[in-house]
């Protein structure tokens, strides 16, 4: 008998799940159950992150150079090249695997260049929400999201501040 409940219980789950996932791709009208993206300013913004960082190992490359000139050189070019391949790869192809969709009382987010994670969010297992702004994210009017659950966070990056407002409100957490 247990073993028919159980069976029942996840066959109901896995129904569940798989109209939730109909309903995730489905198109609807404006609002709840709609794929969206982040910001298109997001490109811009991890590009600027980039930028930084590169400063920052030219600087310490810099000072390496006039002990270990060779090494330096080497290990300049490939900072170079992969920040060519930052630049012109992995940011667009970032913002290309980043959605979000808020569906009556979950949220789900999408993100990942080489590991790409799907994370389903409840509105009654998130205790709350943390509107996260970097001075560049300021700069171009984002903010991150950082949803608290008892056991885990995630971290939705780059949201205007309207739709952050429109996912706080449609979990209930104003």
């Amino acid at each position: 008998m247990k073993k028919v409940e159980t069976a029942n219980r996840s066959k109901t789950v896995r129904e569940d799940n798989s109209k939730f996932c109909r309903a995730f791709y489905k198109k609807r009208k404006e609002g709840d159950g709609v794929k969206q993206r982040v910001s298109e300013k997001s490109v811009l913004v991890w590009r600027i992150r980039t930028t930084l960082v590169l400063f920052g190992s030219a600087f310490v490359l810099g000072g390496l150079f006039a002990f270990f000139p060779i090494l330096s050189s080497i290990v300049g070019t490939m900072v170079v090249i992969a920040y060519a391949f930052v630049i012109t790869v992995y940011c667009p192809a970032l913002y290309r695997n980043t959605s979000f969709c808020v569906d009556g009382d979950r949220i789900t987010i999408e993100h990942g260049f080489f590991v790409r994670t799907r994370c389903t969010l409840r509105a009654e297992r998130v205790q709350y929400i943390i509107t996260i702004n970097g001075p560049v994210q300021r700069i171009f009017g984002l903010c991150s999201l950082s949803f608290m659950t008892a056991g885990s966070a995630e971290i939705l990056q780059n949201v205007t501040h309207e739709d952050a407002e429109k996912i706080k409100k449609a979990l209930g957490k104003d």
